[in-house]
């Protein structure tokens, strides 16, 4: 999942050179990486069939990508080890989980939200990517929760957020505090 650099290539003569020598190793390795070898993985417990499931969903639909709200990271390794050709963006209740995922194959960390209701959180998903300017509204985006929220180990919903879904939850009156 990840390439990293030893302390002489990093400040030799010429870093610059090694680190797009490394960049260009990787974009090669990954155009001739065998991506379909992972519908033969078997699921590693009954939560990983989500996993496997919304990473073919995801590029049979041509998602612009796939949110993985993570209490504790797991669910977002387990869909980059399917390598799906979407995007994993993932929002955790904790920053240390987030930090962690930075490591991961495919995983971009986002942001930290705090549990609520489902549609609240998807809400704030969809909103902290429009305000980085990175939300493509015409989607279709898939959505990973786990219910109850926060528990570890527990997603168990798949959500496919189409145009007119995303549109409906930026505009879903936020919480109002009495």
């Amino acid at each position: 999942d990840v390439v990293m650099l030893s302390e002489e290539s990093a400040v030799g003569t010429d870093p610059v050179n090694v680190v797009e020598t490394m960049s260009n190793i990787i974009a090669k390795t990954e155009e001739i990486y065998n991506f379909d070898k992972q519908s033969k993985f078997a699921y590693l417990d009954e939560f990983d069939v989500i996993q496997g499931t919304v990473t073919k969903l995801a590029d049979d639909l041509g998602a612009k990508g796939i949110l993985a709200l993570t209490s504790s990271g797991k669910s977002a390794m387990k869909i980059s080890r399917y390598r799906p050709r979407t995007k994993i963006l993932a929002f955790s209740h904790k920053r240390k989980v987030l930090n962690s995922l930075s490591a991961v194959w495919g995983v971009y960390p986002i942001t930290v939200l705090k549990e609520g209701q489902a549609s609240k959180m998807i809400q704030k998903m969809l909103k902290n990517l429009e305000s980085r300017n990175i939300l493509d509204k015409t989607g279709p985006y898939i959505a990973t929760i786990g219910y109850p929220a926060g528990i570890p180990g527990s997603t168990n919903t798949i959500k496919i957020l189409t145009e007119g879904e995303i549109e409906y939850y930026l505009n879903l009156p936020a919480n109002k505090k009495k």
